[in-house]
């Protein structure tokens, strides 16, 4: 189990709806004939941009008021801990920001199981990929970038050589924050050559490849807030 401002595993921390038939293609296949947590009972109203799957509306305005309300209240006990890169060495000329480690238990359950649906759709639907059937064994990651610090995280990808990073096939973005709560900020993809800034309005989703160059432009004034997760599967070979 993770403290409120720690993580478990030796893999970096890393950047950053719907109706009820399942999309086209073939469900997921899990071991012995048991419903993992990819199986998908919902369509998904997105579609994929410049190699990203973007998701409108993942998170209601309230549930992201709910997710972002958890760093506030975490940080009231003790300082938010810092971003770190690979073997947790601390750059902040490479990523400053603020985050809080979530475990898949009852009280986040809902979200976990809204990424699930998420991811199983878009991995049928634009990238193919062998998940495994509970595939965040990492958690997730609600990250804050302050405009105090010119919250940031340059240029990166969401995979490692070593540990469970080395294992992530699809990185997950939703965003938490209001558009217009903060100045800056932008989270920017090359997936296919050439730079993408997503949509920023609230409670909208990104999935893509975890191996996938993006960023956050640094924040100015308000506060960026960002669920990011990792879905895993066996090595890409």
């Amino acid at each position: 189990m993770r403290g409120p401002f720690g993580r478990s595993g030796s893999g970096p921390p890393a950047f950053e709806g719907a109706s009820e038939s399942p999309p086209d293609g073939p469900a997921e296949s899990l071991p012995d004939g048991k419903a993992g947590r990819l199986s998908r009972d919902r369509d998904l109203a997105g579609g994929l941009i410049a190699g990203v799957w973007v998701e409108p509306a993942l998170f209601s305005a309230g549930e992201c008021a709910r997710l972002s309300a958890l760093i506030d209240a975490a940080a009231r006990d003790r300082p938010a801990a810092g971003g770190d890169l690979a073997g947790r060495v601390r750059d902040p000329r490479v990523r400053a920001c603020e985050t809080l480690w979530l475990d898949d238990e009852p009280a986040t359950a809902w979200a976990f199981e809204r990424l699930a649906h998420l991811v199983a759709g878009a991995n049928a639907a634009a990238f193919g990929f062998d998940l495994d059937a509970e595939p965040f064994i990492e958690g997730a990651l609600i990250a804050r970038y302050p405009g105090t610090m010119g919250g940031h995280y340059d240029w990166h990808v969401d995979r490692a050589r070593r540990g469970p990073a080395a294992r992530r096939k699809l990185s997950v973005s939703v965003q938490l924050s209001p558009a217009d709560g903060y100045e800056g900020g932008a989270l920017t993809l090359n997936a296919e050559g050439h730079e993408v800034t997503l949509d920023r309005a609230l409670g909208t989703a990104a999935v893509f490849p975890s191996f996938v160059l993006h960023r956050v432009a640094p924040v100015s004034l308000g506060a960026r807030v960002a669920l990011v997760a990792w879905a895993h599967g066996p090595r890409l070979r």
